[in-house]
């Protein structure tokens, strides 16, 4: 796969410019930040700011595959396995857990199963 700019595709249609990774997120309905989970962390306010970017721009790259190909499965795998490295974590990334058991994760990975038990 060609090598993307994220941020340049979320900018695409817009006149003001480039949504912040925040905004971004929120846009697929990801809340990328958990004001919670990072002040319960234990590390450094850096260190938790630089992993919830990564996290939230790799889920962005998802969406962005899943949409290029048409299908929800690079979202989804990807998503699993990212919640799969996070659980696997210790001491856990309390700043990340709520990434770790999304919502939107718990309900995609319910609709394939019952799609799946219909076949």
């Amino acid at each position: 796969m060609d090598h993307f700019d994220v941020m340049l595709r979320q900018r695409a249609d817009r006149r003001d410019g480039a949504p912040s990774l925040r905004d971004a997120c929120a846009g697929f309905g990801i809340s990328a930040f958990d004001a919670r989970g990072i002040a319960a962390s234990s590390l450094p306010r850096k260190s938790t700011k630089c992993q919830t970017d990564v996290v939230a721009t790799f889920l962005l790259v998802l969406y962005e595959i899943a949409i290029e190909r048409g299908s929800p499965d690079p979202l989804l795998a990807g998503w699993e396995g990212l919640s799969g490295f996070l659980g696997a974590m210790r001491p856990r990334l309390i700043h990340l857990e709520h990434i770790r058991v999304h919502p939107l994760l718990r309900d995609a990975q319910r609709d394939r199963n019952v799609a799946a038990s219909t076949v």
